[in-house]
């Protein structure tokens, strides 16, 4: 048994464990025609008979060497069409973009591979992208990540099998066939194959730190112990057992602590997040900033974030922490709400307090002109208000159950004549008839049982007459506002300036029924 068929054997032996790739299904391999890559294609393209799989390739050149990268791209040209491997070359500028972007070179020239794999992944119907990581590359990252301060999730280090758009099982996998295999045993193989390859100068520059480690700090520890890098990938791999049976747990304990809002935000239930353990309960916390993100990341995040929202999760009071990715976190009533960079300047409504807030922080007050005839449309707070007059039967009127639709009886305007109807927002000495006995209860107070944020209650919209509140827009109507069988009434409904509904309201609950 030849060296070459070991080590493809030992290839055949992980992508089979790890699942990497099913009978009929097609791999496109990376190649920038360094040893590592030029090892991958070369035995993928020798165990792509048995394992029934079809190959072709993709190569970027980044436009940062020059001729010299030109020459890698011919080379791998040469290379593919000597093994009949049908290959995509892709030519980007680099440094042009990493400008553009304030990102570093290196940064620049992953984010774009990434993306050119996606994009020639889909165009040639592959469902696995191939890359080189080995185990050095293994060791170098996991070190990295210890050193910059990344949790148990940072130690798991490279995966032999991800998505290759996070968040998104079914986007194509990329796999790493040559995880487990050293540099050593690359080297071998392609002095075995009778294969050459290309060597990148940027990889000997020092500046970058994953060459620092590469070249300095990994073989000192090889030094120490020759098993180095292999212990370090086997802690890795344990980190990654740990980090799946802790985020199977942190699920579970999310179903409980986490709601979900009709917009996808998550709101954290404090009072059931207490109840987990203290690490459980920072997962948690990532879990909702995963969440609240949109695109599912967690770029950015680091553990200052984490305990500045651990800080907020246990203190008293609202309080609330700016993110990075514009969200910002706000604690009210028992809860941790998420809201996005422009919902946090404009104070969005929190949904579960249910009530209408005026866009403008200081909305001032809209006249009513009472009687009117036909319908009249007020324009306050952002929002346009329609008012239509009309008279129940004897037997009464349905009134279907909306929170921005209302029926308001005119008697209650009307007796009233020295006071005009308007929209405004709330003033000391508002005062809301809250049983049918006639009982009243200060705005302040209600607004306070129905967990209305204190930063947002002087923006809630009212309809009032003097110092009586007849609906708090969202929420409920006055008990005196209520419309009996024969009686006139004022219907008022409340749409956006574009004239769309603020919400779907068959699916809102009132606290007027």
């Amino acid at each position: 048994m030849t060296d070459a068929f070991r080590f493809e054997q030992k290839i055949r032996n992980m992508m089979k464990r790890c699942r990497m790739v099913s009978p009929g299904q097609r791999i496109l391999a990376a190649v920038s025609g360094g040893a590592d890559s030029v090892c991958l294609l070369a035995v993928l393209h020798a165990l792509a008979p048995e394992l029934s799989f079809s190959l072709e390739a993709v190569h970027v050149e980044h436009g940062i060497r020059g001729e010299e990268s030109l020459q890698d791209c011919a080379y791998v040209e040469r290379l593919c069409g000597k093994l009949g491997v049908r290959l995509t070359v892709r030519h980007i500028h680099v440094p042009e973009l990493a400008r553009q972007s304030g990102r570093t070179e290196e940064e620049e020239a992953r984010i774009q591979r990434y993306r050119i794999f996606e994009e020639t992944a889909e165009q040639c119907g592959a469902q696995r992208v191939a890359v080189a990581h080995h185990l050095g590359d293994q060791a170098e990252t996991v070190l990295w990540n210890l050193i910059r301060g990344s949790g148990l999730r940072g130690l798991r280090g490279i995966l032999p099998v991800r998505p290759l758009r996070d968040g998104q099982a079914a986007s194509p996998l990329v796999v790493r066939p040559l995880l487990e295999t050293s540099r050593e045993e690359i080297e071998q193989y392609l002095e075995a194959c009778g294969l050459s390859y290309r060597t990148d100068r940027t990889n000997l520059d020092k500046t970058v730190t994953r060459n620092k480690i590469r070249h300095d700090i990994l073989p000192d520890l090889i030094k120490l112990n020759a098993q180095a890098p292999r212990h370090i990938a086997q802690a890795a791999e344990e980190a990654a057992e740990a980090e799946a049976y802790l985020e199977r747990v942190t699920a579970r304990a999310a179903e409980g602590c986490i709601h979900c809002q009709a917009d996808g935000q998550p709101v954290l239930l404090l009072a059931r997040w207490q109840k987990e353990e203290p690490f459980i309960r920072r997962r948690l916390l990532r879990e909702c900033i995963r969440r609240a993100s949109g695109n599912g990341s967690l770029k950015d995040i680091g553990a200052v974030h984490v305990e500045a929202l651990m800080g907020l999760a246990c203190g008293g009071g609202e309080k609330s922490v700016r993110l990075p990715g514009e969200l910002t976190a706000v604690r009210s009533y028992g809860q941790i709400r998420f809201l996005s960079g422009a919902e946090a300047l404009s104070g969005a409504v929190l949904p579960a307090a249910g009530a209408l807030y005026a866009q403008d922080a200081r909305p001032g007050e809209r006249w009513v002109e009472v009687p009117f005839p036909g319908r009249q449309m007020v324009h306050y707070g952002g929002y346009c208000f329609s008012l239509e007059c009309g008279c129940a039967g004897e037997s009464g009127i349905c009134i279907p159950k909306k929170r921005f639709t209302k029926w308001i009886a005119y008697a209650t305007i009307a007796q009233k004549e020295s006071q005009k109807l308007c929209f405004r927002t709330r003033r000391p000495g508002d005062v809301l008839v809250v049983r049918q006995d006639g009982s009243r209860k200060k705005l302040s107070d209600y607004l306070i049982d129905e967990k209305i944020p204190l930063s947002l209650r002087d923006r809630v919209v009212l309809l009032a007459i003097g110092s009586e509140v007849l609906w708090v827009a969202g929420m409920r109507i006055s008990e005196k506002a209520r419309v009996t069988p024969g009686s006139a009434y004022v219907k008022v409904s409340c749409s956006t300036l574009e004239g769309q509904e603020v919400e779907d309201e068959r699916e809102c609950q009132c606290t007027d029924s």
